[in-house]
């Protein structure tokens, strides 16, 4: 990887609205070529749903989907590489973030819920 490539990837992991620029300025940069017309739709749905994420409009769950969708797409492209590494660090990105929102009680044991549970009842019986 060269040094833009590293400052691209640098700059996509400040913020989550940077990211979202980021991968526009990609559309952008692949709508000038017309055999690149894959390429940009691709990235046009992940930068959309980047923007939905950076405004707390979407969850990033949906930026995840978005981004395994397109590099799927692309896998079978022969020459669009820093787009795939853009990709793979979004789909890095967003599944931490994915992992951020899960409440750290969201988990609980069997016990543990049924110890819970019981106290709800007991709690509505004295009432």
């Amino acid at each position: 990887m060269d040094h833009a490539e590293i400052e691209i990837l640098k700059s996509m992991q400040r913020s989550a609205a940077d990211r979202a620029e980021v991968l526009s300025r990609a559309v952008r940069q692949n709508m000038r070529h017309g055999e690149f017309d894959m390429v940009t739709i691709a990235m046009q749905e992940v930068a959309s749903a980047a923007w939905g994420v950076a405004g707390g409009l979407a969850e990033p769950a949906e930026l995840l989907t978005a981004a395994e969708k397109a590099l799927d797409l692309l896998d079978t492209q022969t020459h669009c590489m820093m787009e795939r590494v853009m990709l793979r660090e979004t789909i890095d990105q967003a599944t931490m973030e994915c992992h951020d929102a899960i409440p750290d009680d969201a988990f609980v044991t069997g016990p543990e819920c049924l110890a819970a549970h019981m106290a709800d009842l007991e709690t509505e019986s004295d009432i």
